[in-house]
């Protein structure tokens, strides 16, 4: 019997050893919410895989227009840019109602990096949000629809990561 348990309990702990520990930075705004996670630490030469929940905590159903990913996520040891569809997508929220993205990164390069992440512009029955944490990208000089766009996205502190 105590040979099963030790058995067990071996079993148990080997489990919980692949599981990898994880940062999240979240952004609440207007009555939207976004948390990403990506893992603390990373080998060079693996890839890393970065997840965020966008959540609606209104009240009320709404038409939700956007661009697709719905959440665009960057990487500090990532080369090149990053292409994205801004092209208006409408998706009908309900209360509690989430849109989830991941992305893969290759990660190469060791040393302490980061993980950026932000909505793309969200407008909420045809009219902008106000958004939260993308105000350094806001300049006098914009239009005013760019400028709009710009505030109404949804942007985390970075994540930042430890590469081995």
């Amino acid at each position: 019997m105590s040979l099963c348990m030790g058995l067990l309990i071996a079993g148990c702990s080997n489990e919980t050893e692949n599981i990898q520990e994880r940062k999240t930075s979240s952004v609440e705004a207007s009555d939207f919410s976004l948390e990403v996670s990506a893992p603390a630490t990373v080998e060079a030469g693996e890839s890393m895989q970065v997840q965020a929940v966008l959540t609606y905590r209104g009240n009320e159903d709404i038409d939700l227009y956007h661009g697709e990913p719905i959440v665009r996520m960057s990487y500090s040891g990532e080369e090149g840019a990053n292409e994205y569809n801004d092209i208006g997508i409408q998706s009908t929220l309900q209360p509690g109602g989430k849109m989830k993205a991941e992305k893969t990164f290759d990660v190469q390069k060791s040393g302490t990096q980061h993980v950026s992440a932000s909505t793309t512009s969200l407008k909420v029955n045809g009219e902008y949000i106000e958004g939260k944490g993308n105000e350094e990208a806001v300049t006098d000089d914009m239009g005013e629809i760019p400028k709009n766009a710009a505030q109404s996205e949804l942007r985390v502190d970075p994540i930042e990561i430890e590469v081995k």
